[in-house]
């Protein structure tokens, strides 16, 4: 089925579609995209008021020869509104109890310094200052629910240190929740209590948790953006944002020393075809221009299998023609 039959098929004018490209899932695949609105579809919900999220993560697939790899896609997510909204609709949601916080606690981080893929390319090193953070030692939140005409409670209390999400590699909390303690995890203890209150409609875990988490063994790594309000992070953004320690196939020879020159973008590091090729296409799909596509194509495609070359410049004059 070409792209074009999928719009037809999800009733999807090309306008608003063009409008989810640039202003709501921007650097997200059209594939990501077209998966959204059919999740929105389903659940009779409105995408454009941005309740789901398209977050990056690396999952795990097994290919047809048994075979488990980890691929970099975009999964949709519930935000905490699709929650809210779900209980909502039940006509059976009393609302929530204020928030409790236990007792304040200083947290000393200390400098982290991490190196970045930044938007040219190149390796970047940022660095994190010593921060001394306070923050409540749990939250607690109750929702409420009327079951057979009785008021029936579901606390919710969750510890901030199993909780908050961290810089990749390291026990520092990322930028959302050193800047938010407080208000993110709050989010995360509503959307636990409405996950207790309501089952049948709020079992998914949001995208709020899932920042900066791995999620049941099944996700390797996962980046969110910076609140419920505002898109998640583009592909394109968490491409070039990843550590040195989150691209195995970046990282540095063991006899390079740190800060030289990186080995070359299309030189593989595993050995299996589907691996090559998908990692391939992570790199192409969040090329921001003609140009960037075509470096990348040219960089790649000798290390390319010859079983997936055919399918590799095919998936490249794709990508161009998003750029006409």
């Amino acid at each position: 089925m070409t792209a074009k039959s999928e719009l037809v098929e999800l009733n999807l004018p090309p306008v608003l579609f063009k409008t989810l490209q640039d202003t709501v899932f921007p650097g997200a695949t059209d594939e990501a995209i077209r998966m959204a609105v059919a999740y929105c579809q389903a659940r009779n919900l409105d995408i454009l008021s941005r309740v789901v999220y398209l977050v990056p993560m690396y999952t795990k697939v097994r290919s047809a020869n048994g075979s488990v790899t980890s691929v970099f896609r975009d999964v949709v997510m519930p935000g905490i509104a699709l929650h809210r909204i779900n209980a909502t609709r039940t006509g059976t949601y009393l609302g929530l109890s204020d928030t409790e916080y236990g007792p304040p606690i200083s947290t000393a981080f200390p400098e982290h310094k991490a190196n970045f893929i930044n938007a040219k390319g190149d390796w970047e090193e940022k660095v994190y200052p010593a921060r001394t953070l306070v923050h409540p030692e749990w939250v607690k939140v109750v929702a409420k629910r009327s079951v057979n005409g009785v008021v029936a409670e579901f606390p919710a209390k969750l510890f901030w240190a199993e909780i908050y999400a961290k810089l990749s590699k390291s026990e520092r909390p990322n930028d959302t929740w050193m800047s938010r303690p407080y208000g993110q995890a709050d989010k995360c203890a509503e959307a636990a209590a409405l996950r207790k209150g309501f089952p049948e409609c709020c079992a998914d875990v949001t995208a709020e948790e899932a920042d900066g988490k791995a999620i049941e063994g099944e996700f390797s790594h996962v980046q969110a953006g910076e609140d419920e309000l505002k898109p998640k992070a583009s592909a394109a953004d968490i491409l070039r944002n990843r550590t040195k320690s989150d691209v195995k196939k970046e990282a540095a020879p063991v006899n390079q020393p740190e800060g030289s020159k990186t080995p070359d973008a299309g030189t593989p590091e595993s050995n299996d075809p589907e691996e090559i090729f998908n990692d391939f296409m992570v790199r192409l799909n969040v090329a921001a221009s003609r140009e960037e596509a075509t470096k990348i194509i040219n960089s790649s495609i000798k290390s390319i299998p010859s079983s997936y070359q055919g399918k590799a410049k095919e998936e490249f004059k794709r990508k161009l023609s998003n750029f006409a």
